[in-house]
């Protein structure tokens, strides 16, 4: 019992770390007259993966730990890739490996220290993943998001409600993306939640025309 008992206090104890590590770092959605958002910000800056079908955003507490999430989700990618078709690799799938990579993590017991990143994974049909620290995740499909701002990261609850509020009022009157819109969105939210570090990325309609393939504008 004693030893069970221990297990568990190192485990709340490693869970709590991460939460502590990632607790300023974050990646948002929302969406604004159909056209998507994705703002990061934090310690480090973002990686990203993408597909013919899907794009993945890698937030985390230090550049190391973000090369290592993209590391996995490169590895998931190739192994499938090697056995199927790229066009069959959709959110779906890479959720699936992810969520149960990072249970693994989490739950090593010969590694004390727990992987201090997280994912957001949208397709090209608007579906919208987020990959926790623990292994948990969530799911939206397109008619879900509107007028919702999705938060992943971002554990410090007081500067979640500071990112929700400033992503809220930097975007609301944004009709339609320009260079000049989304520099001052990002200038706003710099000033708002006291960071350089800020992204904004556009993700395009989805159309018949580009439904293979997901389109990001990275400014």
């Amino acid at each position: 019992m004693t030893k069970i008992l221990s297990l568990l206090r190192d485990f709340e104890m490693k869970k709590a770390d991460v939460k502590r590590r990632l607790a300023k770092n974050f990646a948002c959605f929302t969406r604004v007259g159909g056209v998507g958002y994705i703002i990061t910000g934090g310690d480090e800056d973002f990686l990203m993966f993408q597909s013919i079908n899907c794009v993945v955003m890698i937030i985390g507490h230090s550049s190391g730990e973000i090369q290592e999430g993209q590391r996995i989700v490169k590895t998931i990618a190739s192994r499938f890739a090697a056995l199927f078709s790229e066009r069959d690799l959709h959110s779906a799938i890479l959720g699936e490996y992810l969520t149960q990579y990072m249970k693994y993590d989490l739950e090593d017991k010969d590694n004390s220290r727990g992987l201090a990143v997280e994912f957001m994974i949208v397709d090209f049909l608007g579906r919208l993943t987020m990959i926790y620290f623990t292994g948990n995740s969530h799911s939206f499909n397109e008619s879900d998001i509107d007028g919702k701002i999705l938060v992943t990261g971002c554990y410090d609850q007081q500067y979640r409600r500071r990112v929700t509020s400033s992503v809220s009022k930097s975007f609301s009157s944004i009709k339609k993306p320009s260079k000049a819109r989304l520099e001052k969105a990002q200038k706003s939210l710099k000033e708002d939640l006291g960071t350089e570090q800020i992204s904004i990325l556009v993700l395009e309609p989805v159309t018949t025309s580009n439904k293979s393939s997901a389109e990001i504008d990275v400014n």
